[in-house]
């Protein structure tokens, strides 16, 4: 058993030289970069969740426009805007209904802007220009529709002769 006691010896003489303060040199070593990787960890993480918290604010306020947007769009193209006052003007060809008209029309157009410029995907352009389409196609049948009444058409013929196929922008609405 000699290669074991020389084995202990030779341990137990490298154990001399490890002394109480070489090991809390090593120690204190370890601690502070174990600290400072701590701190350069949380560091990173505070800042990512800070970042995270501002992107989710920007997306949450954009949407919160874009359903404010949507929700004005409704109003001006729908119910009570162009397609409504349209139609009454065919109905009463009264002047009234179709400056009506034109005034929804020029709000639509202020309003898609502004949902466009609050930034858009392209399924959301897509739906934007299909109303857009549809608001042309109006414009035309205006047009077509004073010519009409002044050549004193009736109203029935005036309406055949002037409908517009609004569905693909009652459906753009739907898919914004």
């Amino acid at each position: 058993r000699p290669t074991e006691d020389k084995g202990w010896i030779t341990m137990i003489r490298s154990m001399k030289y490890l002394t109480i303060k070489r090991l809390s040199k090593w120690l204190i070593s370890f601690l502070a970069i174990a600290v400072l990787i701590t701190l350069v960890t949380n560091w990173t993480l505070v800042r990512d969740v800070r970042n995270l918290n501002a992107s989710w604010t920007i997306n949450e306020r954009s949407i919160i426009q874009k359903q404010a947007y949507l929700s004005a769009l409704r109003g001006t193209i729908g119910y009570g805007g162009m397609i409504h006052y349209f139609k009454n003007y065919l109905l009463r060809q009264e002047n009234r209904y179709l400056l009506n008209t034109y005034r929804s029309m020029l709000e639509t157009k202020i309003i898609l802007s502004g949902y466009r410029a609050s930034g858009v995907s392209p399924e959301e352009e897509n739906a934007l220009s299909n109303i857009e389409s549809v608001i042309q196609k109006y414009t035309s049948a205006i047009a077509r529709a004073e010519a009409l009444i002044k050549a004193g058409y009736s109203v029935s013929d005036t309406d055949k002769q002037v409908a517009v196929d609004d569905t693909l922008a009652l459906r753009s609405l739907l898919s914004l």
